[in-house]
């Protein structure tokens, strides 16, 4: 092994120490800063933990679950036989790290909304789904919302499991990874058509189609559970605004060794993206995906 190469592995080791433990700290910090009650609120979580009562409909409503796997195999039959551009050059190794410290925000943001009314609640999972899907791509923004909705329902339930809404809140995760590395063109133009998406697709049939069957069935219209639906527009055009300033800062900041393909193909004009023509000026994007390559087999 060169010095060269030496040299490069042991500086991307110590970066990727540098985010993980940033992230971390950032995660704790929003967790203890936002609920500065932490150690009483889990102490009056009684229903924390109890999978008897969670995830009682498993026999009596077990179709919700064989829908779940259904969606997740084909999901998985989708991503293992499409390739998908890359939009980074993160290690396998390194993605399930960037995953986990997503899905640890995603679950606090799922824990904790911010209550406008009685009838507006701000939660800002979506803004967490745009970062996954945005950093990591479809197929991992999928897990950190599910995972993150998944763990929040474990911790802090609020009745029984609603598998169909847990895949609604992967959709937040897999649909701006899709728009990002599929489309080309205008990043900030993407992310619109991601939000559109996901607000007509998410917030207005597959969530509502979620509560309306596990608790309107025979007793309510499926239109009843739309009232709702302005006020979930709102939501989610908060979760818009954060994630469009997001999208502005994070190509400026983002290490280029390892998302300068995301940075390239969401410019203005849009490049290819995992391809030979997603570098930069100097082809230091794909010099230093070849020097990831050489570390791994040497």
């Amino acid at each position: 092994m060169s010095l060269r190469v030496r040299y490069y592995n042991r500086v991307q080791r110590v970066s990727d120490t540098r985010i993980f433990g940033v992230g971390g700290i950032l995660s704790v910090s929003l967790f203890l800063f936002t609920r500065r009650d932490f150690f009483m609120t889990i102490l009056l979580l009684t229903n924390a933990f109890d999978f008897g009562a969670i995830f009682k409909t498993v026999v009596t409503r077990w179709y919700y679950y064989l829908f779940l796997g259904v969606f997740i195999a084909a999901l998985v039959l989708f991503f293992v036989f499409k390739k998908l551009p890359e939009r980074n050059n993160l290690t396998k190794t390194q993605k399930i790290s960037y995953a986990s410290v997503l899905t640890a925000l995603c679950v606090l943001t799922n824990l904790f909304d911010v209550k406008v009314s009685d009838a507006l609640q701000l939660s800002f999972v979506a803004t967490t789904g745009f970062l996954a899907g945005y950093l990591l791509g479809g197929g991992y923004g999928f897990a950190v919302c599910f995972l993150g909705d998944l763990i929040g329902a474990i911790i802090n339930p609020h009745g029984a499991y609603n598998p169909i809404i847990g895949v609604g809140t992967g959709l937040w995760g897999l649909i701006p990874g899709l728009v990002f590395t599929i489309r080309r063109g205008n990043g900030q133009l993407k992310l619109l058509i991601s939000f559109a998406i996901c607000s007509v697709l998410i917030s207005g049939l597959v969530n509502t189609l979620g509560v309306y069957l596990m608790y309107g069935l025979g007793k309510k219209t499926f239109a009843a559970y739309l009232v709702q639906y302005p006020f979930k527009l709102i939501a989610a055009a908060a979760n818009y605004i954060v994630s469009a300033a997001l999208l502005a800062v994070l190509p400026k900041i983002l290490p280029k060794n390892k998302f300068g393909l995301a940075a390239a193909g969401d410019a203005a004009g849009g490049k290819e993206v995992g391809g030979a023509a997603a570098t930069d000026g100097n082809g230091e994007i794909e010099n230093d995906k070849k020097n990831n390559q050489k570390g791994g087999e040497l």
